[in-house]
C-alpha cells in the first residue's frame, strides 16, 4: 500500500489505473498458480551442451565456416545462445502464466515495474524482506526486471547476507546467488555478480569452483578483479590446506593492478604456510613454487620473501592479524615452545633482545626515537615521500577529483536527476580541492597528521549522524599522538 501510494508509481499506472489494483491483487496473493520453477530452470545448459546443440543444427558448410572464423565468433554464438535461452524460457513461462491467471500481456509488464519499485522501495528502508517474496514472484511469472532493478536488489539482499540461513523457510538456498547468476543470464556480468557467485561457492567450499569462475572471465573487462572478490578464494585454500593452490592464487593477485593485498590477507597466507611446516628448514618446496619464480620455494628463504612482499604493502598489522600469524608458527614450529594464543587472550609484548636461534612471534614496542626492535636490534625502515612523489600525489588526486566528478554527474543525469554541466562540476571540484590543498600549504601552526572523515565516522554503524561517535574517534587519535583534522 505504501509503494502504490507513491507518486512515481501512480504515474507508472496513469493511462490504465485499474490495472493497478488488478496486478496488486495479483502479486499479494499467496496461492501459486503454476508448479515451482527454481532460477536454473531459466538458465541456459552448460557451454558444451550448448556447443553441441549449436554444432547439430548447422549444416557441414557452415560448420567449417564458423571454424575457420575462429573462437571469438564460437564465443559470440554461445553468448548469443545464452541470452537467447534465458529470454525463451522467460517468455514461455510467462504466456503458461497469463494463461493461468488472465492477465494482459500490458498488465504483466506492469507486475513487473511494481516489483522495480518494490526493490527501489527496500533500498530505501534496508529492509531484504519483502525481496524474497518478490524473487518468487519474479521466478512464478516468467518477469524479465530491468538490470537496475536486479542490481537494486542484489545490493539490498546482500545486506542479509548470514541472517537468510537462520530462516528455516529458506533451506538451503541462496537466494543472493541466485539472483547474481539470474542477472548474468540476462545481461552482462559484472563485478559485484561476479564477486556474490565466488562468495556463494567459497561458502560452500568449493574454492577450485570459484577460481575456475575468475578463469572463465580472464579474457572479459572484468579480468582484473578486486581484492575482495579473490581474498576469500585464497583464505579457504589456506583453511584446507591447499599450500601449493594458495601460492598460485596468491602469487597472481600479487600481479594484478587491481588486487590490493590488505593485512589480514598476508596474515592468514604467512600463518597457513607456516602451519603446513613449510617455513622449517627441512621442509620439501611448495610443488609448483618455483615455476612461478619463488627461489627458494621453501624454508626461511621463502618467508623472507613473502614478508618482504608484505612490507611493500603493510604499514601495521592489527591485534587480529598478529594473532593469527602466532598461531600459525606455533603450529608449525611445535619444538619452539610456542604457545596458540585463543581470541579471548591479549598478545604478549617482547622487550628484550633474544637470541638469533630462537623463533620470536610476539609484538614489540618500537622506539619512537631510534625505531629499533627491542627483539632482534633492527632499525625499522623509514618511509617517506620525496618531494617528485608528493607532486605526482597532489596532481594525481586533482585529476580524480575531476574525473570522478563527470562520472557521477551523468550517473545522475542518467536517473532523470537536474545536475549543473559535467565539465562545470568536474571544474568546481578541482577548484575545491586545490583551494583545500593551498589552505593546508598556508596555514599556520602544528601540521596535521591525520586527516578524519567526519561524515562517514559519524554515520557508521548508526544510520544517521552521530557527533558523539565523531569525537571518540578525534579523541582516541589524540591519545596516540595525532594531530587529526576533521573533513
Amino acid at each position: 500500500e505504501i509503494i502504490a501510494s507513491k507518486r512515481n508509481v501512480i504515474r507508472d499506472f496513469k493511462k490504465s489505473p485499474e490495472d493497478l489494483q488488478i496486478v496488486l491483487e495479483n502479486l499479494l496473493d499467496r496461492r501459486r498458480k503454476l508448479p515451482r520453477w527454481d532460477v536454473y530452470e531459466y538458465l541456459p545448459p552448460s557451454t558444451e551442451q550448448l556447443h553441441q546443440t549449436r554444432n547439430e543444427t548447422l549444416n557441414g558448410n557452415e560448420q567449417n565456416k564458423s571454424l575457420r572464423t575462429g573462437n571469438k565468433v564460437i564465443e559470440k554464438s554461445k553468448k548469443e545462445n545464452k541470452m537467447s535461452y534465458t529470454e525463451r524460457k522467460l517468455r514461455e513461462r510467462r504466456d503458461m502464466y497469463l494463461e493461468a491467471t488472465n492477465l494482459t500481456a500490458p498488465q504483466h509488464r506492469l507486475a513487473t515495474v511494481l516489483l522495480a519499485h518494490l526493490s527501489d522501495h527496500c533500498a530505501k528502508t534496508s529492509n531484504p524482506l519483502p525481496l524474497y517474496v518478490g524473487w518468487e514472484k519474479v521466478l512464478e511469472a516468467g518477469m524479465m526486471p530491468m538490470e537496475r532493478t536486479l542490481s537494486t536488489s542484489l545490493y539490498v539482499l546482500s545486506l542479509d547476507e548470514g541472517k537468510e540461513s537462520d530462516r528455516s523457510d529458506k533451506g538451503d538456498r541462496d537466494v543472493v546467488s541466485e539472483v547474481a547468476m539470474f542477472h548474468d543470464a540476462l545481461y552482462e556480468p559484472t563485478e559485484k555478480t561476479i564477486a556474490l557467485l565466488v562468495k556463494s561457492l567459497v561458502g560452500r567450499g568449493d574454492a577450485a569452483g570459484a577460481e575456475a569462475l575468475l578463469e572463465s572471465i580472464a579474457d572479459g573487462p572484468l579480468a582484473d578483479l578486486r581484492h575482495r572478490t579473490t581474498s576469500p578464494i585464497l583464505k579457504l585454500y589456506c583453511e584446507k590446506g591447499e599450500i601449493d593452490a594458495a601460492l598460485r592464487l596468491y602469487h597472481k593477485m600479487k600481479h594484478t593492478s587491481r588486487v590490493v593485498m590488505e593485512a589480514g590477507t598476508y596474515s592468514d597466507f604467512i600463518a597457513a604456510v607456516a602451519e603446513n611446516g613449510y617455513f622449517r628448514s627441512d621442509s620439501e618446496p611448495i610443488d609448483g613454487a618455483k615455476d612461478l619464480g619463488y627461489n627458494p620455494a621453501s624454508g626461511p628463504g621463502l618467508l623472507d620473501i613473502l614478508i618482504s612482499d608484505m612490507a611493500e604493502d603493510v604499514l601495521d598489522i592489527p591485534e587480529e592479524s598478529a594473532r593469527v600469524l602466532r598461531n600459525g608458527f606455533a603450529l608449525g614450529f611445535k619444538e619452539s615452545g610456542l604457545s596458540t594464543v585463543s581470541d579471548t587472550e591479549n598478545l604478549t609484548y617482547t622487550s628484550t633482545l633474544v637470541d638469533d636461534a630462537i623463533l620470536v612471534a610476539d609484538r614489540v614496542v618500537v622506539d619512537h626515537d631510534t625505531a629499533i626492535c627491542p627483539a632482534t636490534n633492527l632499525t625499522l625502515r623509514l618511509i617517506v615521500l620525496e618531494e617528485e612523489q608528493r607532486v605526482h600525489v597532489h596532481d594525481t588526486l586533482l585529476v580524480m577529483a575531476s574525473e570522478k566528478s563527470k562520472v557521477y554527474t551523468a550517473k545522475l543525469a542518467s536517473r532523470g536527476r537536474t545536475t549543473h554541466d559535467n565539465a562545470v562540476q568536474a571544474e568546481q571540484a578541482t577548484q575545491i580541492l586545490t583551494e583545500f590543498s593551498q589552505w593546508l600549504d598556508t596555514r599556520e601552526g602544528k601540521p596535521y597528521t591525520a586527516i578524519v572523515d567526519g561524515a562517514n565516522v559519524a554515520y557508521f554503524g548508526w544510520g544517521k549522524i552521530n557527533v558523539y561517535q565523531l569525537s571518540l574517534m578525534v579523541t582516541a587519535l589524540e591519545k596516540q599522538g595525532e594531530h587529526p583534522l576533521v573533513i
